[in-house]
């Protein structure tokens, strides 16, 4: 089974705006970063060779792990709808998505993308308590929301430790999971605490003690896999896909194979 991991893809930034949140709202802020810095406009031609790119692959699943938008604005997200439709055309119903800070940037970012993403796992489902979906190649896929809005960028896991671990350990199944912010760092990398997750060590155990073969997230503008000292998963960042593309990932007996870079970007 092939799964294609990209994230941070910050599509609109010409769109972003306030978008009715008020002029004291943190949306003034990240406003200001996005027009005063140009460095932080994503080239919309780099957007689009990482589409066209997975287009061209063969893939079962694509993931992507948080932040489409700058702000968390509808017209952020109309243009990473309009953007991605080739993609959810492709495979319908393969596009796996959660949240990233950006995407739940103010309280009036809430819903907004479950609403233009209605369609795509795991927006497409009523299910209660973890989101997830089992593959007909007997995977069990699923997703850890962890962004909520909040003044900082640190995230939060939006579900209850204990019930997660006993759900994977009672799933007897392998486990691919994905979330936005980094469980684990490679070595060398300081943690900043202003933008890293609420009890990370306790969520990073989890994947030592359930059957979980990798974890894909993004976050952090850089791209990494590696195989954590404890554990027997790989960490997977994507957040610097609009930089050096993303990964694709070989689910097989039970275990992901070593990820392949999608660098440079035809």
């Amino acid at each position: 089974m092939k799964i294609l991991h990209l994230s941070d893809l910050h599509f609109g930034a010409n769109q972003a705006g306030l978008g009715g949140a008020g002029p004291f709202s943190k949306r003034l802020l990240g406003l200001s970063n996005l027009k005063l810095n140009p460095k932080r406009k994503p080239d919309p031609r780099v957007q689009e060779a990482i589409i066209n790119q997975a287009l061209a692959l063969d893939w079962d699943y694509l993931i992507l792990s948080g932040d489409l938008t700058h702000l968390g604005t509808k017209p952020e997200l109309d243009e990473a709808r309009t953007r991605l439709e080739p993609l959810i055309k492709k495979a319908p119903g393969r596009l796996l998505l959660t949240a990233g800070n950006h995407d739940r940037y103010v309280l009036q970012s809430l819903g907004l993308l479950e609403k233009t993403f209605g369609d795509c796992f795991p927006f497409n489902q009523n299910r209660v308590g973890i989101p997830h979906l089992i593959t007909e190649e007997g995977w069990l896929i699923a997703e850890l929301p962890m962004a909520r809005p909040a003044w900082g960028a640190k995230g939060q896991v939006q579900l209850e430790y204990n019930e997660v671990k006993e759900f994977f350990l009672g799933a007897n199944l392998p486990v691919l999971l994905y979330g936005h912010y980094p469980l684990v760092w490679p070595a060398g990398f300081r943690e900043p605490f202003t933008h890293s997750l609420w009890a990370r060590e306790q969520w990073a155990q989890l994947c030592e003690l359930a059957p979980v073969a990798a974890y894909l997230h993004g976050h952090v503008h850089q791209n990494w896999a590696f195989e954590p000292p404890k554990g027997n998963y790989w960490a997977v960042n994507a957040g610097g896909s609009l930089w050096s593309g993303g990964y694709l990932l070989t689910l097989a007996s039970n275990r992901c194979l070593p990820p392949q870079p999608l660098w440079p970007l035809a």
